[in-house]
């Protein structure tokens, strides 16, 4: 077993000053390049639904026609921005607020993982100047900071993750249980956190399941029922009021229309056949994704690497990707294997747990990997400084520190580089035209379809559906052409052609069923953007251009009622 830390030490302050100093740097990027919201569609959602919270008290979707509840996300993360809107209305003026509700969160989950590494490692100052690097390195990361820039539930997950998890590292091993404390309020806590978590995401239930079986693993049964005891009352509150909510939803006229985007009904998978797929290649996306976010290589270079042909020469850059995937994979289970034993066990079993769920669940894992970055960073270079030679555990620490430092500062350059001031100053003067033009040209009480959607609704008090139906994601985005080995990075041709059937089939009825009377589209390369254009164009009577502003177009609707 792993010495345990004590509760505070000079090395912690020093680990504090650090993780400050990481901090401080990530805000200041952040506030560099406020770019509007809705990139994600996700942020979106969540500013739209705060902020009915903040103003009705009602977990409703306020961009959406006939104000239909919202049981698709949880709840906790936007009734937390309800506090902002509540203080500050103003939108987007209080943009930077939601950045700092953020930044906090990251802070404390960026301190929490520290004092969890270092438990792992053990006492000395060596051990805690590598565990400190080795999260500011998972700090620095580009992917972290951006998930900080926009308003996503991602940093306030990672913090109730890792609070929950805290309490089972302190926890005495089972050899010393016979003369420990019953730690009941560990048990409370780490399983109110969970809970917490599973309020913020719905994948939350590995953390609850985690922290229970962890419980369960060392014996101590009295504190195994105090952790499920919140958890319980939170899933069961939840599926409660979804159920209600749902029920209620269900008497909309556009519920049929819009059921896909109000819950998580159409997304799961339905038979063995579906969940084999998405697996499988959802194993290939969550394997580029952990290589990427920790190497974070020049994404027109990974892009590339993606679509590797043999016939244009792109085999260097396959083969380069490959062995940096499989090297970081390695490391990432050396270091699991390094730190393994009681105190490591419960976050072993929450990252099994996690990536078990991750792999199965119908979406690019690429996000999903982002609240674990401060644990798998730091594991990741335990396992790559086992590599290097020398004699007991201080040269394998020294190349820790190392790594750590070659990887944060190899994050801060690519986070300066990438979250580029001018860019988000470009970006956000043409959303700012589009949602003019949007204003002048589509009337108040018009529908309409596209993307960036609660973006739009907050500038232009629109009612905004999604541009198509996406009730059948296995066509959409796990074609049987997809290549395995591009991890989702590449566009096939089965996945073209399954959106193009979509709008030749279903998009008419789905406008008329939507009440659609206007498209807001930017073209920004995507395969809906590109397919609909080509779409409109080919029904130039049922679609009209309004107008354009900068790469957004907006267009007027005609189809005819049923």
């Amino acid at each position: 077993m792993a010495a345990t830390t004590k509760c505070w030490d000079r090395w912690d302050a020093t680990a504090l000053a650090i993780l400050l100093a990481v901090c401080g740097l990530q805000f200041t990027f952040v506030l560099r390049t406020s770019a509007p919201v809705g990139v994600f569609e996700d942020d979106g959602v969540y500013l739209v639904t705060s902020r009915a919270l903040a103003t009705t008290g009602q977990y409703v979707r306020d961009d959406l026609p006939g104000r239909p509840f919202q049981t698709k996300y949880p709840i906790l993360y936007p009734l937390l921005l309800s506090l902002v809107w509540r203080a500050a209305p103003q939108f987007p003026h209080n943009i930077p607020l939601f950045q700092a509700v953020n930044a906090l969160c990251a802070a404390g989950a960026l301190w929490l993982a520290y004092r969890i590494v270092r438990t792992l490692l053990g006492d000395g100052g060596r051990a805690a100047l590598a565990s400190a690097t080795m999260v500011s390195a998972a700090g620095t990361c580009f992917f972290w900071v951006s998930l900080i820039q926009f308003p996503m539930s991602e940093p306030l997950f990672a913090l109730l993750t890792l609070a929950a998890l805290r309490p089972l590292v302190r926890s005495p091993a089972p050899a010393a249980r016979s003369s420990a404390p019953a730690r009941s309020p560990a048990a409370l806590i780490s399983g109110a956190m969970a809970a917490a978590a599973f309020l913020t995401r719905s994948i939350g239930i590995a953390v609850i399941i985690s922290v229970v079986t962890s419980w369960l693993l060392r014996r101590r049964w009295r504190q195994a029922a105090l952790s499920a005891l919140p958890a319980l009352l939170a899933m069961c509150g939840w599926a409660a009021w979804s159920n209600w909510a749902a029920r209620q939803n269900a008497e909309l006229p556009l519920h049929a229309a819009l059921k896909f985007d109000l819950d998580y009904g159409a997304w799961l998978p339905g038979n063995a056949a579906s969940l084999a797929r998405v697996g499988a290649y959802n194993t290939s996306a969550l394997a580029w994704s952990l290589a990427q976010y920790t190497l974070e290589p020049d994404p027109r270079w990974i892009d590339r690497a993606a679509r590797c042909d043999a016939a244009l020469g792109d085999v260097p850059f396959a083969a380069a990707v490959a062995l940096a995937v499989a090297a970081v994979i390695a490391c990432l289970v050396l270091g699991a294997r390094a730190v393994r034993g009681t105190p490591a066990m419960p976050i072993l079993l929450f990252l099994a747990c996690y990536f078990g769920v991750v792999l199965l669940w119908p979406f690019r894992p690429d996000r999903f990997v982002v609240p674990t970055l401060p644990l798998t960073v730091p594991l990741t270079i335990i396992g790559a400084g086992r590599l290097f030679p020398g004699r007991g555990g201080t040269s394998h620490q020294n190349a820790c520190i190392g790594l750590a430092l070659l990887l944060a500062a190899h994050g801060v350059m690519v986070t300066a580089w990438r979250l580029n001031p001018e860019a988000a100053r470009r970006l956000s003067a043409q959303r700012e035209a589009a949602a003019e033009l949007l204003r002048a040209r589509a009337a108040p009480d018009a529908v309409v379809a596209g993307l960036n959607r609660g973006y739009y609704h907050l500038m232009s008090g629109r009612r905004f559906v999604p541009l198509m139906p996406y009730d059948d994601p296995y066509a959409l985005y796990y074609p049987p052409d997809r290549r395995w080995w591009s991890g989702g990075r590449d566009v096939s041709l089965g996945q073209i052609d399954a959106h193009r059937r979509v709008l030749d089939q279903r998009e008419t009825d789905y406008f008329r069923a939507a009440g659609v009377r206007a498209v807001l589209l930017t073209d920004d390369g995507g395969v809906e953007s590109r397919l609909f254009a080509r779409f409109a164009a080919q029904h130039a009577s049922r679609f009209t251009v309004a107008g354009d502003a900068g790469p957004a177009r907006l267009w007027r609707v005609t189809i005819s009622p049923p």
